[in-house]
C-alpha cells in the first residue's frame, strides 16, 4: 500500500469526491480518507430488512442545457454510469390556505398553475417566474418592472422580494416556496440571490437518481479507483502534517485504533467544515485558520423519518412524489422559522411541517417484494436533542415518530396500518453521522451575508490546504456541494500547476 500521493481528500461527501476523481482523471495519485465504512457522506443509503433506505436525495437539478452540473457528469462520464428519473412534479402542497396544489415539473407550466390557483396575483406570478428565469418580458408595464424588479431586493432575504410582489397574501407565497427547507428555514434570512439560483435550477427540470444517491457516490469512488486513485474506508484522519507553513501530507489511524499510518502529499482538499479541519491544524495554524471562519453561522438541520411500507401508497391518496404537508397552525411562510422549534419538547398538539417523499411514485430502484419506501423530513436544530442522556433521547425520539407517523396516517387513512419498518434520524444524527457543528446539512446558513461571493471559497489560509464541501463556495445541497468540489479542483490546479502534469 503506497503512502505518497499527488493529492489527499479528508472526507467521501460528493464536493470530495468530486476534487479526487477530478483530480485522478487528470493524471494526479489520489487518495481518499473516510472514517466510515461507505463513501458518500448524506449521499448515501442503508437497509433495514429488505428495505433499501436513501439517506438524504428527494430531488436533484442541474441537468438541464447549459447547467454547470451537466457540464461536470458529462467529463466525468456519470451520465454513463446513472440513470436519471425524471419527477412527474416538482411538488405539492397540502395547506388549509388553498386546495392541494401541485408545481408541475415541466417548466412551461409552472405559471399557468399557480395562476390559475391565484388568478389576482397574475401579473406578479409572471414577474416571479420571468425574473427567476432570466426571460424578462419588454412589454410588462415599466412601472411594475421598476417596482417589482428583483434586482432592488437582491441583497437581502426572499421575503422582502415576496412582500412586493404579493403583499400580505401568504397563500400565494407558500405555494411557491413550499420547498424551503431544501435551503434553509427563516424566509428573512435567506439570501434571494441563492434562493433564485437554486430554485430556477428546479425550475428547469428536477430528477432522482435511480437506485438511490449512493450510486452516485459509488461511481464516482469508481472513477477514482479506474485512474489510479484509492479510496479507503474507516480511516480517521487525526491531524494535518505542516511543514514550514505548508501541508505535506496527514496522519491517520483505522477506526478501531488497531493501525496508524502518515500519508504524504502536497495538497489536501477538506471535505468537512472548517471547525472539524482546525482541530487537525498545529496550533499556529488552528488559530488562523479558525479565524478565517469565525462568526459564520452553520444551516439548518433536519430530521428524517424512514417508513418500509407493504403497500402501493397510490392507494391511500398519497400520489405525488414531493408532498410538502403543512400544519393548521401555519399561516405564513415566516413560520417556518419556528418548526424545528417544536421539538424542543415532547410532542403535544402541534406537529410541525415536513416534506413527504414517497418513492414508490416513481421508478425509484429501492423497491423490493413490494416494499416501499417513504421518507418524511422536516427541520430540526441539535439543541433539542444535545443535552439529553441515552435514555431519555430514545423516550423523546420515539414520542416524535409516533407523532409524526399519526398525523401522516390521519392525513392519508389507512396506509399508516401499511408500515412495517419505521426508523427516525434526529439532527443528533445528522451531527454523528456528517461531523457538522448543529447537524448542519447545508453547510453554512445561505444568508445574504454568507451566500455567493460572501461564501467562503475553497482557499484556505494554510498553504496546501483547500476546502471541497458544503460549506465552500457555492455551497449547500447535492449540485452546490458538488460544484464546490469542482471549484476547489479547479483553483487548486490554477494555483500550482502540479496536478495533471
Amino acid at each position: 500500500m503506497h503512502n505518497s500521493f499527488d493529492a489527499i481528500v479528508i472526507g467521501s461527501g460528493l464536493g470530495g469526491l468530486v476534487a479526487a476523481a477530478l483530480a485522478a482523471k487528470s493524471g494526479a495519485r489520489v487518495a481518499v480518507l473516510e472514517r466510515h465504512d461507505q463513501v458518500g457522506g448524506a449521499a448515501t443509503h442503508f437497509t433495514r430488512g429488505k428495505l433499501r433506505i436513501d439517506a438524504g436525495l428527494h430531488q436533484m437539478d442541474g441537468f438541464e442545457a447549459d447547467d454547470p452540473n451537466r457540464d461536470l457528469f458529462e467529463y466525468l462520464g456519470l451520465f454513463e454510469k446513472l440513470s436519471l428519473v425524471p419527477l412527474p412534479e416538482f411538488y405539492a402542497v397540502h395547506h388549509h390556505a388553498f386546495d392541494p396544489f401541485v408545481m408541475p415539473s415541466q417548466a412551461h407550466q409552472h405559471r399557468n398553475q399557480i395562476k390559475a390557483c391565484f388568478p389576482q396575483h397574475s401579473h406578479a406570478i409572471d414577474h416571479w417566474f420571468e425574473e427567476i428565469n432570466g426571460d424578462h418580458n419588454p412589454d410588462a408595464p415599466l412601472s411594475d418592472r421598476k417596482r417589482w424588479s428583483m434586482a432592488r431586493y437582491a441583497h437581502g432575504g426572499i421575503n422582502h422580494w415576496l412582500d412586493a410582489l404579493f403583499g400580505e397574501d401568504e397563500g400565494v407565497k407558500i405555494a411557491l416556496c413550499a420547498n424551503l427547507p431544501y435551503y434553509g428555514d427563516d424566509p428573512d434570512r435567506l439570501s434571494l440571490k441563492f434562493f433564485a439560483t437554486a430554485q430556477g435550477s428546479f425550475y428547469r427540470g428536477n430528477y432522482y437518481i435511480k437506485g438511490g444517491s449512493g450510486r452516485l457516490s459509488q461511481s464516482l469512488a469508481h472513477i477514482i479507483r479506474i485512474h489510479g486513485g484509492e479510496v479507503r474506508c474507516g480511516q480517521v484522519v487525526n491531524r494535518i502534517l505542516i511543514k514550514k507553513g505548508r501541508v505535506t501530507g496527514v496522519a491517520c489511524a483505522s477506526r478501531d485504533g488497531t493501525s496508524a499510518c502518515e500519508v504524504s502529499a502536497p495538497m489536501v482538499f477538506a471535505n468537512a467544515a472548517p471547525m472539524v479541519i482546525a482541530d487537525m491544524l498545529p496550533p499556529q495554524e488552528r488559530r488562523l485558520f479558525r479565524a478565517n471562519y469565525a462568526g459564520l453561522e452553520p444551516s439548518t438541520s433536519l430530521w428524517c423519518v424512514y417508513l418500509g411500507v407493504k403497500a402501493q401508497p397510490r392507494d391511500y391518496g398519497l400520489i405525488h412524489h414531493s408532498t410538502f404537508l403543512l400544519p393548521d397552525w401555519m399561516h405564513t411562510l415566516g413560520h417556518y422559522r419556528e418548526a424545528a422549534g417544536l421539538l424542543a419538547e415532547t410532542p403535544h398538539h402541534a406537529i410541525p411541517p415536513y416534506v413527504v417523499a414517497n418513492h414508490a411514485a416513481i421508478d425509484s430502484g429501492l423497491s423490493d417484494n413490494g416494499m416501499n419506501l417513504i421518507v418524511l423530513t422536516g427541520l430540526d436544530r441539535l439543541a433539542n436533542w444535545d443535552i439529553l442522556d441515552k435514555r431519555a433521547y430514545v423516550h423523546k425520539k420515539k414520542a416524535w415518530m409516533k407523532a409524526i407517523i399519526d398525523d401522516f396516517s390521519r392525513r392519508f387513512p389507512g396506509l399508516g396500518e401499511q408500515i412495517v419498518i419505521r426508523e427516525m434520524a434526529t439532527a443528533r444524527t445528522m451531527a454523528r453521522y456528517l461531523n457538522t457543528p448543529g447537524g448542519s446539512v447545508y453547510g453554512f446558513a445561505q444568508t445574504p451575508m454568507q451566500a455567493g461571493r460572501h461564501r467562503p471559497g475553497a482557499q484556505t489560509p494554510v498553504s496546501g490546504l483547500w476546502l471541497a464541501s458544503a460549506f465552500s463556495r457555492p455551497g449547500g445541497g447535492f449540485t452546490g456541494t458538488m460544484l464546490a468540489g469542482q471549484l476547489a479542483f479547479s483553483m487548486a490546479f490554477r494555483a500550482t500547476g502540479t496536478l495533471g502534469t
